[in-house]
């Protein structure tokens, strides 16, 4: 706790896949999250606000890269939504260590698609 996004964003990526409260803090949820009590919750006034205000939606594409990048999936930059329509030669190399049965990867990569504010 009281990491700053920043530090969220030039973290490696061992740092990523070993520490397991920062996801909540790149990309809030409506709802509590059951691992870490201390996360933002997102309710509907920051909810608009991640869709109209520049500054916060440049800092969720940014996040948005930067797991897209841990994950080794492609990414493209339109209008400001990040689309996984080209092959990154990261994936096979990132590929074999979150997917996996069971893998607490998953999660995330649920919270950040049930992130996206439109």
């Amino acid at each position: 706790m009281g990491r700053m996004l920043n530090e969220y964003w030039t973290a490696d990526r061992k740092w990523l896949e070993e520490t397991h409260d920062y996801i909540q803090w790149m990309f809030p949820l409506p709802e509590p999250s059951q691992f870490n009590p201390h996360c933002p919750i997102l309710n509907e006034e920051n909810r608009q606000r991640c869709i109209w205000d520049d500054e916060v939606n440049d800092n969720l594409n940014r996040s948005f890269h930067v797991m897209h990048n841990f994950y080794g999936l492609p990414w493209v930059c339109r209008r400001k939504r990040m689309l996984t329509d080209e092959y990154d030669v990261m994936y096979d190399e990132r590929v074999v260590t979150w997917f996996k049965p069971r893998n607490h990867n998953f999660l995330r990569l649920t919270r950040i698609r049930e992130r996206s504010p439109v």
